[in-house]
C-alpha cells in the first residue's frame, strides 16, 4: 500500500506532526509539507466561458501524490474551528484540477477511490 501524509501546518513538528509521526512509527510513508510549497489560492472560474486558467505553481506535485498513492492522510492543526489555510488552498484548487483536461478522468478516478484519514490536533489556552 502506498501511503502518503499532507501536513498543512507551517510549523514543523507541532502537535498534529507529532500524532502523526507516532501514529505511523514503522510504517513506509511518504511526507509532504504544503508549507515547503508554493499553491496558490483557488480563482473561482467555474462559471466563466473558458473554466480555469492554468495556475503556475507546485499543485501538480499534489495531483501527482494521489494519482500515486493509496492512501492519504491529511495531518492539520485546528485554526479558529477549521484547517490550516494552506490545507484550505489545496483542497480548494482541486475544483479546477478535476476539471483540467491535462489530468484527465483518471483524476477524478482516483479520488473517487481514494481512502483518507483525517488528524486534526487543536489547542486550548486558559490564561
Amino acid at each position: 500500500m502506498r501511503i502518503a501524509t499532507i501536513y498543512g501546518s507551517t510549523r514543523r513538528m507541532g502537535n498534529t506532526e507529532l500524532l502523526v509521526e507516532c501514529m505511523m512509527k514503522g510504517i513506509d510513508h511518504r511526507s509532504i509539507y504544503l508549507s515547503d510549497l508554493n499553491i496558490r489560492p483557488i480563482i473561482d472560474q467555474r462559471h466563466d466561458e473558458g473554466g480555469f486558467d492554468p495556475v503556475n505553481d507546485d499543485f501538480k506535485e499534489i495531483v501527482d501524490l494521489f494519482l500515486t498513492s493509496d492512501l492519504i492522510i491529511f495531518a492539520t492543526p485546528l485554526y479558529w474551528y477549521g484547517m490550516s489555510g494552506p490545507m484550505k488552498n489545496m483542497i480548494d484548487r482541486f475544483s479546477g484540477a478535476v476539471r483540467d483536461e491535462r489530468y484527465g478522468e483518471e483524476l477524478k478516478t482516483s479520488l473517487q477511490k481514494m481512502e483518507t484519514i483525517v488528524v486534526t490536533v487543536g489547542e486550548i489556552t486558559l490564561g
